[in-house]
């Protein structure tokens, strides 16, 4: 017997005890029909480093961005629905907290009113309602992500029409979240939907006596279930702050780990922009500081005390030097990229270089360009205002 023939024997069997049980046959994939999923970035370049070579969220995958409040969960949800636009796909908004506001999401870049690529959806009800329908469109396929926004602020069916003074059920939150989790792991990887949960921590009984721990609410069973879990953690005090060059506060800076990643490294870490005013303001200032704080360019390209380098790490010669941002950048766009690069990488600058790593799109690498132009003008006519100014994400620099 041929093994062409054993091999489509052994198929037809498996198609017949699939029919017997009642399991859709697209649930089965042979060897040869085996791909690897696709990834679509998170919006955010430190975050897509920490994920891995990937550089994203896996298409129909479940994540979790969980941390205390103010700590950029929903900033980072927003910035993947950008980012899942910008490829043309339609994306949905689960406003549980009652949270959501227009301006500040289109400031972070979200096309609010596009009905063709956004859709809010306001709490429809107990969290069984709301879990039903995110369920329905996932299913739907129609999404290329959607955010829920909290699990936190879902109220089981069994406390959801009972009165104040009512107790709780016990676990009734977290018996709800393992079903609603669980459930949406075979329907996102079906119609390639990516699921976003926020979530908050709470604190829970530690192992010892009068001892509290940090817990995700909901129980373990998102921990379980879940493809990515980032884990957010706002920095306080002067190095949390960006400043602009008058000093004034427009933005934090959160710490984000990967605490579980089905796809990449777990417990990598790195330290994320949150702007509180418009997301892209500065192209140059968020340029420079994702060069300089990338990996990838990890003592090729350096700042200390204001003053920016490019080195060939071969012969240590520098390269580029300059305290001016632009002409630094320009310096770069002149430069030849590193020797030791993937083979792929076809760049002839060492600025084509540094996009390509970045992943910037043209959109992104043409308003950086005409940034640069808007602020030499400005200078020539002696008015560099606040709405070209540069902006400081680390009061030491080294």
């Amino acid at each position: 017997m041929s093994k062409e023939k054993t091999t489509n024997d052994r198929q037809k069997k498996i198609l017949e005890l699939m029919k017997a049980v009642g399991v859709k046959p697209t649930s089965w994939k042979t060897g040869d029909r085996i791909t690897n999923p696709n990834f679509t970035s998170s919006g955010i370049p430190e975050i897509d480093e920490i994920l891995g070579d990937n550089g994203g969220f896996a298409d129909g995958s479940l994540v979790v961005l969980v941390g205390d409040s103010g700590s950029g969960k929903t900033y980072s949800a927003l910035k993947a629905i950008k980012a899942q636009q910008e490829k043309g796909r339609a994306t949905a908004f689960f406003n549980i907290e009652n949270t959501f506001y227009p301006p500040r999401a289109a400031d972070i870049g979200v096309d609010v009113h596009n009905s063709d690529l956004f859709d809010l959806f306001e709490s429809v009800g107990s969290a069984e309602k709301n879990g039903e329908l995110v369920k329905k469109l996932v299913e739907s396929g129609m999404y290329g992500v959607v955010v829920v926004d909290s699990v936190t602020a879902l109220i089981p069916q069994a406390d959801y029409e009972k009165a104040l003074e009512d107790a709780p059920m016990v676990g009734a939150h977290a018996r709800f979240i393992g079903r609603f989790a669980q459930s949406l792991l075979p329907i996102c990887e079906e119609s390639g939907t990516i699921v976003i949960l926020i979530n908050q921590f709470r604190y829970g009984s530690g192992a010892r006596p009068n001892t509290f721990i940090k817990k995700m609410a909901g129980g373990e069973a998102l921990q379980y279930f879940a493809h990515t879990v980032l884990a957010y953690k706002k920095i306080g005090g002067a190095d949390g702050a960006i400043l602009d060059s008058n000093k004034a506060i427009i933005g934090g800076k959160s710490r984000v780990e990967t605490t579980k990643n089905r796809y990449g490294l777990p417990n990598q870490e790195a330290v994320v922009p949150i702007y509180f005013t418009k997301a892209e303001s500065d192209f140059i200032g968020e340029f420079l500081y994702r060069t300089t704080k990338s990996r990838d360019f990890q003592d090729v390209i350096t700042v200390n005390r204001k003053v920016y380098r490019y080195i060939d790490t071969d012969s240590g010669e520098i390269l580029v030097q300059d305290k001016d941002e632009i002409a630094f950048i320009e310096g770069l766009m002149k430069a030849e990229p590193p020797v030791k690069r993937i083979k792929s990488d076809k760049s002839a600058t060492a600025f084509e270089y540094v996009c390509a790593r970045l992943k910037m799109t043209d959109k992104q690498i043409t308003a950086l360009k005409d940034s640069m132009e808007a602020r030499k003008l400005a200078i020539s006519a002696g008015d560099d205002n606040d709405e070209i100014s540069t902006i400081s994400l680390d009061e030491d620099e080294d």
